[in-house]
This record gives structure tokens, C-alpha cells and sequence, in this order.
């Protein structure tokens, strides 16, 4: 048997039981941190909408032409930069941290959230997105511009429905877990 050092306080563990506890420790941390990236992902969402929505170019300006352009100058699709601003206008709070909290309380969102325990930026697009009280539709296109099935698996999640049309014939879909 190998010599293992002993810490104060700690009572000597076999090889493979040390290895489990390191293990542990690792995934919480794991947990803990993707959490808190998310939850920083979601909160930069909705202070991009703020500084959008609170600027005077775009609360009595054409909003439109202001996203256009706001997305060429900085590199973001228009898509996300109108989430943003959807996100920013449905929990229209003094700071993120309070809006991120009231989105994790909003009914609709908890079932959007489903069984994750973590609100993901996904999963706020796809509340913002689904089409009932918010009216957009997940992806807008001309038949010629196409979506592929990749972007498409970005932003749909289960229990979304989703329309498909070819030729004369119109598909409905709910996308269903796993």
C-alpha cells in the first residue's frame, strides 16, 4: 500500500475513495460555474436590450433601421440584437440582476425551463420566440434563403412548434425531448 499524507482533520481514505471525492468536487464546480456563466450570458442579453431600447435613436427612431445598422457596426445578427430588446422589454427592470431574478420566477419561463435547473440564453429566446404572447416567429425566411437543420437545433428546444411548409403542403411539429 502506497504512504498517503494526512492532513489535519482528514481521515485516511483508500486511493479510489479520494479519486470519488476529487471527482465530486470537480462537478460541483462544474455546476456551479456553468450556472454562473449562464446566468451572466442572460444578464448581458438584457443589458444589450437596455442600451438599445432606452436610446433615443431607437424609442423615437425608425427601429429597424436602427438594429440594421447597430448589427453591421457591431458584428451581432439583427435576430439577436431583437431578442435582446424583447428580453430587455418583458422584464423591464431597474438592473439585470433584478430582471434575471424575475425571469426565473415567470411561469411561462419555468415552463420553457422544464426540468433544467439552469436559465440558459436558449431558453430565453425560445420563451421570447414561441410565437403566443410575443408574436415572433422562431426564423424568418424567404423559401430561398433556407434554414439548415444545425440553426435551426440552435434555437429550438422541446415543446416547440414548429411549421413546415413544402409545395402545396403545410407540416406542423412539436419537437419533443431527446
Amino acid at each position: 500500500m502506497n504512504e498517503i499524507e494526512i492532513y489535519k482533520g482528514q481521515v485516511e481514505k483508500s486511493y479510489e475513495e479520494q479519486i470519488e471525492d476529487l471527482a465530486e468536487q470537480l462537478e460541483d464546480a462544474r455546476i456551479e460555474n456553468r450556472k454562473a456563466f449562464h446566468e451572466f450570458v442572460v444578464k448581458w442579453l438584457w443589458q444589450e436590450g437596455e442600451i438599445i431600447a432606452t436610446h433615443p435613436l431607437f424609442r423615437y427612431g425608425n427601429k429597424t433601421k436602427v438594429i440594421d445598422d447597430l448589427s453591421k457596426r457591431v458584428g451581432y445578427s439583427k435576430r439577436h440584437l431583437q431578442y435582446a430588446v424583447k428580453f430587455y422589454t418583458r422584464f423591464p427592470y431597474e438592473n439585470a440582476d433584478i430582471a434575471y431574478e424575475k425571469a426565473l420566477n415567470d411561469k411561462r419561463l419555468k415552463e420553457k425551463l422544464g426540468s433544467r435547473t439552469i436559465l440558459t440564453e436558449r431558453v430565453v429566446i425560445a420563451y421570447l420566440t414561441d410565437g403566443k404572447d410575443h408574436g415572433a416567429p422562431l426564423h424568418t425566411s424567404k423559401p430561398e434563403q433556407g434554414i439548415t437543420i444545425t440553426e435551426l437545433r440552435d434555437f429550438v428546444v422541446p415543446g416547440d412548434e414548429i411549421r413546415i411548409i413544402r409545395g402545396d403542403k403545410i407540416f406542423n411539429f412539436k419537437v419533443l425531448a431527446g
